[in-house]
This record gives structure tokens, sequence and C-alpha cells, in this order.
């Protein structure tokens, strides 16, 4: 394996650099926020026009009512999306959006202000999305869309993508010390220059948690940060993040150990699972206005280091060491985009037309050992040197005509080339002359959106789009036309606002993928299981009785089956339900204070999902409480999981199993525990 141990360096790079940068930005101006005394501030914030009836971007009020407790679970405000953890906290969750089981971002692009963080060749899994870096505070935007009609969303983008915005809102210090009944402590801090731009700020948090059950520890510290300002009439800004952590993973609990209370629900068998996890990110963006035309920059470079050690089947498959497996993976990813927008005025409309150009490249060093009983390595199953390169280059139109008809022609084509070094040959022995495998491959993706205004408050969506996914590079051979696995969705959509307090938004939506891949939770590999096809459909209803209070409710169901046999996809879910009441009131205290308070209560449903075997799982219905006051310069922060307190199984999966004599060797359920109760509360002071 390679060294990574320039990761603490750059950790300590920028924390250092930003000990020094916020005196020596103190000075920008922020047009966005500042202005001379007395005079009105008014904030202006450019908004992508939407391709989807359900496409959202987020703003920060409504990400602060919104029960969360890490950046992944943002993702949760995508209607029909449901995250499961496995129990434990600090690995990527497995994802499931509209009939797609995801596993860990197989399916779902994410981007932070357009860097990629899916992992692509992932030793644990294609796409691997591991949101831990971003620090809750710091996210400002989250732009959130369905399908594939994103032509800047390649690779992974799929059932769904999101793109996080990052900066501060408020400028002035911010420091919070908190814990929970857990058995968490938090950290955290936050600071923005009071004359600077929201790009110019520093975050940083520290977790310490054994949480609620056996082998759920998780420790964990974060730091993100930037700086912008300006060059003439274009902006220029650096963003630097850095993050690590471990954890411990209960694993699985056999549903027969539940049921002869052998085992409890929050139990495990042993100390197998866990890990470590560190990254590191900086990129700079240049922007750059030239009237009806804008030229955007951005070039970005990471370092990534993650282990593994898990085992679900206990000796199933080899009973004198174990089934213990230890992935681990050391990465340097960099990359960048160039945009070209020009506008014009078409039909009495406006009308851009952009062309792009991408660049990502990975340099990967990937190895999997079977442990014995004392931790010792006793076969390999993986070790090798992976490099992929992924050109890529767009062109999309935003044409308006008559103020009525908004259409969105794109296409994207991409390019990859793989360089695989394995060291074990196919018996899985080491190769005493291991020979590189070189692959290639690339693909067309078209996209269509149409938006049409049919009256005052009404708009219908059309779009169509094929997304992509990379294969994992091992499993390519000398010379190989690599396989891209392909999905097509079309969606037909209608939002609804003719009444001022009323939102309704609503999609039908068919996808189709060309070859399946399942994820193997024994071998934690993918497998190919042929086409199918998805139908269903949303209703998002949200409702503003009042500026300080908004309802909203949403219901996806997803109906995915193998396209010959019509047997159900296994493990996604089709059916998703939530309901939300959220409130943010400001007021002035009758001492002249200025006071505020925050709130969010959210319920979920989860419906049964298919498991192998004919199997179903059990329905969830999960109830999280989050709640913000302000008085003065001093804050109160409450968070309560699972409110009810109702005991839930996150996950549910069939395979052989032997954790306790004697074994057999049929396939039986195992779930993984739920949330249970908790409450956490942080305190903490604010100056501006």
């Amino acid at each position: 394996m390679r060294d990574t141990s320039p990761l603490p360096l750059v950790l300590f790079g920028l924390l250092l650099a930003f000990g020094l940068s916020p005196s020596a930005l103190a000075e920008d101006e922020d047009d966005e926020d500042t202005t001379d005394a007395g005079e009105e501030v008014v904030e202006v914030r450019a908004q992508r026009p939407k391709q989807g009836a359900t496409d959202e971007v987020v703003q920060r009020e409504q990400l602060e009512t919104f029960p969360h407790r890490d950046a992944d679970d943002l993702l949760r405000l995508t209607p029909g999306l449901h995250l499961s953890a496995h129990g434990g906290r600090g690995k990527a969750p497995q994802i499931f959006v509209r009939g797609f089981d995801a596993v860990h971002g197989s399916d779902v692009a994410v981007s932070l202000e357009g860097i990629p963080l899916n992992e692509a060749s992932h030793i644990h899994g294609q796409g691997y999305l591991d949101l831990h870096l971003i620090p809750p505070e710091a996210i400002r935007e989250l732009d959130l869309a369905k399908g594939a009609s994103r032509v800047d969303r390649g690779d992974f983008a799929i059932a769904a993508s999101a793109d996080y915005r990052v900066g501060l809102d408020q400028p002035g210090l911010r420091t919070g010390l908190g814990g929970g009944t857990d058995r968490s402590l938090r950290a955290t801090t936050a600071f923005r220059p009071l004359r600077a731009r929201h790009d110019t700020f520093f975050v940083a948090d520290a977790e310490w948690s054994e949480g609620a059950g056996e082998h759920r520890g998780h420790r964990a510290a974060r730091a993100m940060g930037g700086a912008g300002g300006d060059l003439g009439e274009a902006h220029v800004r650096w963003l630097g993040a850095a993050y690590g952590g471990t954890f411990e993973s209960p694993g699985v609990v056999r549903a027969d150990d539940l049921d002869d209370d052998t085992m409890g629900l929050y139990d495990a068998y042993g100390e197998w699972g866990g890990g470590e996890s560190r990254r590191a990110l900086t990129a700079v963006f240049l922007d750059a206005p030239l009237g009806w035309n804008r030229v955007q920059l951005q070039a970005h470079a990471g370092l990534r280091q993650l282990t593994l050690e898990r085992n679900f089947t206990g000796q199933a498959f080899h009973p004198d060491s174990g089934d213990t497996r230890r992935q681990a993976q050391e990465s340097f990813t960099c990359g960048g985009t160039a945009r070209y927008r020009r506008g014009f005025e078409l039909a009495g409309d406006a009308t851009t037309v952009e062309a792009a150009f991408a660049l990502r490249y990975d340099d990967l060093a990937q190895t999997e050992h079977g442990l014995d009983w004392t931790g010792e390595p006793w076969t390999t199953y993986a070790d090798a040197d992976i490099r992929v390169l992924n050109p890529a280059g767009w062109i999309r139109a935003d044409v308006g005509l008559f103020e009525r008809v908004r259409l969105v022609p794109a296409i994207r084509v991409d390019g990859f080339t793989w360089h695989v070094l394995s060291r074990i040959d196919d018996e899985g022995t080491d190769d005493p002359d291991p020979g590189v495998a070189r692959a290639h491959a690339w693909t067309v993706s078209p996209k269509l959106a149409a938006e049409l205004t049919a009256a005052r408050g009404w708009r219908l969506y059309l779009s169509y789009g094929r997304g992509f996914r990379s294969p994992q590079a091992r499993g390519l051979d000398d010379g190989d036309v690599a396989p891209l696995g392909k999905a097509d969705t079309v969606e037909l959509g209608t939002h609804l606002y003719r009444v001022r307090w009323l939102d309704l938004r609503a999609a039908g939506f068919a996808t189709f993928v060309a070859n399946e891949i399942v994820f193997d939770h024994v071998s934690a590999h993918f497998l190919a299981s042929g086409s199918t096809r998805r139908l269903g459909g949303e209703l998002v209803i949200e409702a503003r009785p009042a500026r300080w209070l908004r309802v909203e409710s949403d219901l996806t169901y997803a109906d995915g089956r193998y396209t010959a046999t019509g047997a159900p996809i296994p493990y996604a879910p089709r059916l998703l339900v939530s309901a939300g009441v959220y409130v943010d009131h400001t007021w002035t205290t009758r001492r002249g204070r200025e006071a505020a308070v925050s709130a969010g209560l959210r319920s979920w449903v989860l419906g049964p999902r298919p498991l192998s075997d004919g199997l179903v799982s059990d329905t969830a219905w999960v109830t999280d409480l989050v709640a913000r006051l302000d008085v003065g310069a001093v804050f109160v922060e409450v968070e309560v999981d699972n409110l009810l307190g109702l005991p839930w199984r996150d996950g549910e999966f069939v395979f052989p199993s032997c954790f306790e004599q004697p074994c057999s060797a049929l396939p039986v359920r195992h779930v993984t525990a739920g949330t249970p109760w908790a409450l956490r509360a942080l305190v903490g002071v604010q100056w501006r």
C-alpha cells in the first residue's frame, strides 16, 4: 500500500491557513450582505431553472429545520429517498431511491460545488459515497434532482443526483458544546469575518460517541473553509476540507436469534466490524461574467484513505479461520471543469448555450484480505493498483420561447481509460509476474427537458435522460471495451402554485436499466443480473398557512421488476411516505433582544421491501425532532431521534451464516437495528 502520510499535513496546513486568512481577508466587501448604515439589505441568489417537477434547491433556512445529524441525512429532503446506516455511523450509508437499491452510491451522483464525491472503482462498492467530509453547519444550499436529465452530472447519475453548496450566510463567531443520551459529545465552531462574503469562512467540529447499543462507537473531527475575493469583475475563491474518523459497526443479527431472545436488537455477535476513514480536498474556482456571457473554471485535488473490517456471516464459509475481511483503499483524485455560457435573446425570451469540458483522474491502491480469529491475514482477495481517466464534454441549450415554453436539449460524451495492475491471479494467489490490463470505453448521453407554463401558477414538465455507471476496474481484462451500465428515464410532471400558500408537485416516471447490478453483502461485490424496469410516481404537497409555518408531505411509489421474468428487484423499497411540520419565527423580547425559534418534526414510513427467496421486510415508522432557540447571543439546539421510541429494522438481508453452533448452510433472515430513541442537546454562543 502506498504511504498516505500527507493527510495529517494537509489537515495541519488547512488549519494553519485559516488561522491566518480571516485577518488577511477581513477587508473584503460583500455585495450580498453589507450596505451603508441605514440602507436595506437585499440578497439576490441565482437559481438554476428546474428541469423536473420535483427538482428543488433547498436553502439554509429549510435545512436548519430538517432533522439531520450529518450531511448525508439531508439527502432525505429528496422525495422518495431513504438512507440505511446498518446500525452505525462513520461508514457511507446505503441509499434507496425510486425503486433503486443504490447501495453506497452506485446510482446517485453527489458533488460538492460541482466536485464529484462518488469514488470510482472503490474496494467496497462502485460509486462509494462518503459525505462525512462536509460539516452540516457549512451547508448553504442543496440542489436536488431525480433521474438523469442534468447534463453536468455524469458517472453514477442514474436514479438521482445532488450538489452541496457551502459557506456561511451569517457573519461572526459561533461556538457550541453538547452531548446526548446516546453517550455522545460534540463540539463545533464556525467563523465568518464581519465584512467578508459568505464564501470566506471556517467551520470545524469534533464528535465522540459510544452509540446506543453494542459496538457502535464513533470518533470524528473535520474542518472546512474557504476564501473569496474579486479580481476586477471576476470572482476567485478557494475551498478546502479535511476529515478523519474511526468507527465501529455492529454487523447483523439473525432474526431467529431475535425470536428466541438469544440476542437483542441492539446486540452484536462480536467485534467484527468497523474502520478508519480520512479525506482531504482542496479546490479553486473562477467565475467571470462577460455581459450576457460567462466563463467558469474549477480545479480540484484530494487524498482519501479508508479501511473497513466486516463479517456478516460468522464462520459459515470458512469454519477454521472465520469470514472476516479487511478492505483498504488509498487514492489520489484530481480534475477540473471549464464552462462557457453565451446568452442572447430568441423569440422575445432569454436563451443561453453552454459548452463545457471536464476531466477526472483517479490513482488507487486497494487490498482485500481474509482475517483469521487473531486478526492476521490468511488469504488475499484483491491487491491492485488502478488508474482511471475520465474526460467528458457537453453542450447544453436553455431556450426560452415567448415566456411560455422552455426547452433544455443537451448531449454529453464521456470517455474512460483504465490501467489495472493486479498482484494476484485468477486463482487468488500471488502472481510473481503481474501484468497490466488496459481497457477503455466511451458513451453518449442525450438529455432533454421541457417546461410549459400552462396558465398562471401552473407548469408542466417533460424530461428524458440517459445515465450511466462505470464498471469496477478489477473485473476488466486487457484490451476490453468495458461495459458501462446505462439507464434511460422518462418523467412527466406538473407543478401547481396558483394558491399563494399551497404548492403541489407531482410526477410519473419510468426507468429502464440495460443490465441491473445487485450488491452481494456477503462478498461485498456487485453481480450483474439482467435488464430491469421501474414504474412509479411522486406527489409532494407543501402548505404555508403562515410565514413562520410550513407543512409538507410527500409520497413515492416505485415498482421495480426484471423485464424477462417479472420478478421484483430485491431490497429496493416500493413505498416511502413522509410528513413534516416546520416552524421558523423571529421576534423581539421585552428587553429589546432579538429571539428566534426554529423546529422541525418529521415522520416517515418505509413500506415492505422485497428480499430474496420470496421474503419481504417489515414496515418501518420513525419520527424525528429538531428544535433551536436563540435569545441574544445564546442558542440551544435539541435533537430527538425516534421520538416515539418504536423499534425498527434498518436493514434486512437473506444469506447463510454461522455465529453459534450448530451451523446451517440454508439462507436465513438477518437484520440491522434502526436508530433507537435518543436525545442530544448543544448549547453555544455567537458574536456578530
